[in-house]
């Protein structure tokens, strides 16, 4: 996605960009599928940056960003985006920033706490910030919140304090004793193609063998 932010983020060399919204590369699912392919709905692809792991490394945390426009076909009340859409996408985020601190690199959601702060209207592009908190074996805790990018915006390398969230999270992700029904599911898919996102975009980081 050509947007100003992402390259932003991306020049920061902290984050390597992947595609869990791509139906070719995950498979038709409700977001990557039905909230995608209408007019008026999520548009277009989502562009979602994650740290790499090297960065995971230096600073023992994760961190996601996940960029979105959201159209008028999204909304409760008029003019604003359904809240259980934004609990939905918010879900979705938390976990993927959480799987790579897990073990075999899945889990499910174990709880999701939702805050509302304001009102996220439609036809605007929506930043989506998370990080992991804490890390305790199978338990990954993860914070997110929901920005509404304000036209023109360019900058949020240092600035995102700046704005104010729409949306606040918290959730824990964690690893069931029953991971292998997930190894050859979307989670799994993911950290491949992340695997080899990074070794595309930073060869220098590979070590040497």
């Amino acid at each position: 996605m050509d947007h100003p932010v992402i390259q932003e983020l991306l020049d920061t060399g902290r984050f390597v960009e992947l595609k869990p919204y791509d139906p070719i590369e995950q498979g038709p699912k409700f977001t990557a599928g039905v909230l995608m392919t209408i007019e008026g709905g999520i548009r277009p692809t989502p562009t979602v940056l994650m740290s790499t792991e090297a960065d995971i490394e230096a600073t023992g945390s994760a961190e996601l960003y996940s960029l979105y426009h959201l159209g008028h076909r999204l909304t409760g009340h008029s003019g604003i985006v359904h809240g259980g859409l934004l609990a939905t996408l918010l879900d979705e985020a938390l976990c993927r920033c959480g799987f790579c601190m897990l073990p075999h690199k899945v889990g499910v959601t174990a709880s999701l706490n939702v805050d509302y702060r304001r009102p996220t209207h439609c036809d605007n592009w929506m930043l989506l910030h998370a990080k992991t908190t804490e890390v305790n074996g199978r338990k990954v805790w993860v914070s997110g919140a929901t920005y509404v990018l304000p036209p023109g915006t360019e900058h949020v390398v240092g600035d995102l304090d700046k704005l104010e969230p729409t949306m606040e999270a918290k959730l824990l992700v964690v690893e069931p004793k029953w991971y292998e029904r997930l190894l050859d599911g979307p989670a799994t898919r993911l950290h491949e193609q992340k695997q080899v996102a990074e070794l595309e975009q930073f060869p220098d980081q590979q070590p040497s063998v």
